[in-house]
């Protein structure tokens, strides 16, 4: 994809439209932007929303790590964006062609990715970012703080209403 379609106007990052295929490079345009402020677009956020839910859609119930020589398992970030970056910064190329070594390696994100933050949107996109990009080795598992009464009760529904608005 061209860079023209992603923009970054002010504080709104705009997708394109089709992201039945995220390239890393895009992926990794957008968690920088978001990292430094900015926030999708609601339109894109809806869109990513449901291209994830239909990647996702595809993932096995059971995930299948034996084939992996590095499994990382990351839980309750709670909304933390700088938790997350320290992770992924630990964790460093998902890419097995871009890494320095040859090892091939899985990300299992274990729930509870929203909430007590209050950057729980970030978090979310860019984990669905991630799992576009890196759709055989990113692994979202719902923890109890996605679920829509927990949500509402400790602080993601009201951070979705303020940045997002009532839904439409």
């Amino acid at each position: 994809l061209q860079q023209q379609q992603q923009q970054h106007n002010g504080n709104l990052v705009v997708l394109p439209m089709d992201l039945s295929r995220v390239p890393v490079e895009q992926a990794n345009r957008v968690i920088r932007a978001l990292k430094e402020g900015g926030r999708l677009e609601r339109s894109s956020f809806m869109n990513l929303l449901q291209h994830t839910y239909n990647v996702c859609k595809q993932d096995q119930t059971l995930v299948e790590l034996y084939r992996f020589d590095k499994v990382v398992v990351v839980g309750d970030l709670h909304g933390s964006l700088m938790s997350l970056h320290n992770v992924l910064e630990l964790i460093g190329d998902l890419s097995c062609s871009n890494s320095s070594s040859s090892q091939n390696k899985a990300v299992v994100f274990n729930g509870d990715f929203v909430d007590r933050g209050n950057s729980s949107l970030e978090v979310l996109c860019t984990l669905l970012l991630l799992k576009l990009a890196y759709p055989q080795q990113v692994f979202l598992l719902r923890g109890n703080h996605e679920d829509i009464l927990v949500a509402s009760a400790y602080g993601f529904q009201d951070e979705m209403m303020k940045k997002y608005g009532p839904a439409q």
